[in-house]
């Protein structure tokens, strides 16, 4: 009866509150590391965890001279157990929706919106603190982000757009997953990328950090991708493909790894003869594995098909072996 009427009761404190938007901007400040501006804020209950909703939310550079970036919803469940314990706000939950934001990378620089983030500068000559950033994502129990949509550019050249359906983030002690379904625009159909990918040890550094992923990429257009790249002399010009790939990284290095590839209706253009080869279906499955002094690629039940003929089932092995030092 008691949790019923504080339930109700904050409900209906909702108007109240959003007269006092200044405090919960301060509070989502703080959260986000940025001064914010709210637009509208809302309460309920997630079973036993305070839960806000804050929409129209801004985030500006310090001093608020610029806007960085808007998002439509921000959604944070509140654990009540850890807030009391660590003597602040702890969430349990933060959800985003509704972002829209330009990404432009040259080299190690990054500018995301208004937002300039340099990976290998020290904090103090960066304006964005990237590993402040990295410290307070290991620490979050749950995070999910959807409908994101990114305009990436890369040394001044255009990529492709990406609409992030989902992207989620999850902790648990030392344990981490990520998984996300993306989309990213291509001349046709869209790429689908689907992952998940679990990971343990320090996030912070790659050497100290083990990875378990599954990757699925359906719909490749490898026309959009290496038409103006020649891959070996040969220029892609059309050729669609799904990869299933199950990636491992163990200590600092890749372990062993494989794929399913199914390539269809590939033309491939030799630079050196201008003559152009088709392929109606090339399927594969391959498999890295670590060997001693090296390591090796399997190609095994290699099927080809041409216009012409059906060629016989065949097996690649390539091996190559590290350099002996003394």
């Amino acid at each position: 009866m008691f949790c019923a009427l504080v339930f109700t009761l904050t409900r209906a404190l909702t108007p109240v509150f959003n007269l006092h938007l200044d405090w919960f901007e301060q509070w989502a400040g703080r959260l986000l590391d940025s001064p914010v501006k709210v637009n509208k804020i809302a309460f309920g209950w997630r079973g036993i965890e305070p839960e806000v909703w804050l929409q129209g939310v801004t985030i500006y550079s310090e001093g608020k001279r610029h806007e960085l970036i808007h998002l439509h919803d921000l959604y944070v469940s509140l654990d009540l157990i850890k807030s009391a314990m660590h003597r602040e706000i702890t969430p349990s939950m933060i959800a985003i929706s509704g972002v829209n934001a330009s990404v432009v990378q040259q080299g190690s620089h990054f500018r995301v919106n208004d937002l300039s983030i340099n990976a290998k500068a020290h904090p103090k000559k960066s304006t964005f603190d990237l590993e402040s950033v990295k410290a307070w994502l290991v620490n979050q129990s749950n995070i999910t982000l959807s409908n994101i949509n990114i305009a990436l550019k890369r040394d001044n050249t255009r990529l492709f757009p990406l609409h992030v359906a989902r992207l989620k983030f999850t902790t648990l002690a030392n344990t981490h997953q990520i998984s996300g379904l993306v989309d990213v625009k291509q001349t046709h159909k869209p790429m689908v990328i689907n992952f998940i990918a679990n990971l343990d040890g320090d996030l912070t550094s790659l050497k100290k950090t083990n990875i378990h992923a599954y990757v699925d990429l359906n719909h490749v257009n490898l026309g959009d991708w290496f038409l103006k790249h020649p891959v070996y002399g040969f220029h892609v010009k059309e050729g669609l493909t799904r990869v299933k790939a199950w990636v491992n990284w163990q200590d600092g290095h890749w372990a062993l790894s494989q794929a399913n590839v199914d390539v269809f209706d590939l033309m491939l253009k030799s630079s050196r003869l201008s003559r152009v080869y088709n392929l109606k279906h090339l399927s594969t499955n391959l498999q890295f594995q670590p060997i001693n002094n090296g390591w090796q690629v399997i190609a095994d039940k290699i099927n080809l098909i041409t216009p012409e003929e059906i060629w016989p089932t065949t097996k690649l092995v390539v091996q190559r072996f590290h350099a002996h030092r003394v």
